[in-house]
């Protein structure tokens, strides 16, 4: 697996018959494509409730087995059901483990967007110097881990004054 020194491999294909078309096609082929055209047009899909195309219209597993495999279309559903109840069994147990999802953003929208429209402003001030707005990178960046971090603190019941 040394991708370190492998080189590329090239192979130069040369096509015979230059004609104004670039593919040519047998009879036989159009022959197969016209078989296969008729049988799909004569299938015909079986129609389905209204739960189920509710159900498809939002999973596309099932769109893939609709009117093919019946049993494989019901399995599938099932499949996304019980997927869907152990998403919110788990996330459930975990907030009840780590708490709720805190949003500062809502609490200390104001000043955060006051540090984003000062770092905007300097990187569009200096676009070819981006170094130069390190400074109000760094404020912003402090400002959103000290949020973070006392939101994870307050989730965990421990007091900063220690």
């Amino acid at each position: 697996m040394g991708a370190g020194n492998s080189t590329p491999q090239t192979a130069h294909i040369v096509n015979p018959a230059r004609a104004m078309h670039a593919i040519q096609v047998t009879p036989s082929v159009v022959n197969r494509l016209e078989k296969a055209n008729q049988q799909i047009s004569e299938t015909t899909l079986p129609s389905s409730s209204k739960d189920e195309q509710m159900h498809c219209a939002r999973c596309c597993t099932c769109g893939f087995f609709k009117g093919k495999d019946k049993e494989a279309s019901l399995l599938a559903m099932k499949s996304n059901e019980l997927q869907e109840r152990q998403y919110a069994k788990t996330l459930e147990k975990l907030e009840a483990m780590l708490g709720k999802p805190v949003r500062f953003a809502d609490v200390h929208g104001e000043h955060l967007k006051h540090l984003e429209q000062q770092l905007l402003k300097c990187y569009a001030d200096n676009p070819r110097e981006p170094l130069i707005c390190s400074q109000a990178a760094k404020e912003y960046q402090n400002f959103v881990f000290q949020q973070q971090f006392k939101a994870i603190l307050n989730a965990k019941n421990i007091s900063t004054e220690q």
